[in-house]
């Protein structure tokens, strides 16, 4: 398993402060509601997140009709790992219809949407190179939605 250093960290947190934060390109914009979660995420020494998408950010009817789905991909700190299985078994009693993934390394990100930004998940083939853990909910009810990222808000940060 391949975990977050203290070098990888700020290196994350450079691209996040930098890029990601001031990002206006609507494909890599961060979405509705998400900011204060990342950052509060982010403070935490042993956690980095990588890439998310908040259920409200599509409003097509195609995404209304498949489920709103919404989704956190994270790396930790060797240290959080005792912590980081706690979390995933309670996510798991939780968000029954949810879904959980542990990637030990993610290819290149190759997203379909515009390349124009300066962030480092376009740029550096190895951004991905680390192990992650997705948490995803797909759900078109609002409430279920705002749980979940009070969840992982609550508990990724400390």
């Amino acid at each position: 398993m391949k975990y977050l250093t203290r070098e990888l960290k700020e290196y994350y947190m450079q691209d996040f402060n930098k890029n990601v934060l001031t990002c206006n390109i609507d494909y890599w914009r961060i979405d509705n509601g998400l900011k204060d979660i990342l950052i509060n995420i982010n403070n935490n020494p042993d956690v980095q997140t990588l890439y998310s998408k908040n259920y409200d950010s599509c409003k097509c009817e195609s995404c209304r009709r498949n489920g709103g789905e919404s989704y956190l991909i994270v790396s930790i700190s060797r240290k959080y790992e005792e912590k980081m299985c706690k979390i995933v078994k309670q996510f798991k009693k939780l968000f029954k219809n949810g879904g959980f993934m542990f990637e030990e390394y993610c290819d290149f990100f190759n997203g379909g949407g515009s390349k124009i930004s300066n962030m480092e998940c376009n740029k550096n083939p190895q951004y991905f190179n680390i192990s992650s853990f997705k948490f995803q909910l797909v759900t078109n009810d609002e409430k279920r939605q705002r749980f979940f990222w009070q969840f992982l808000n609550n508990n990724l940060s400390k």
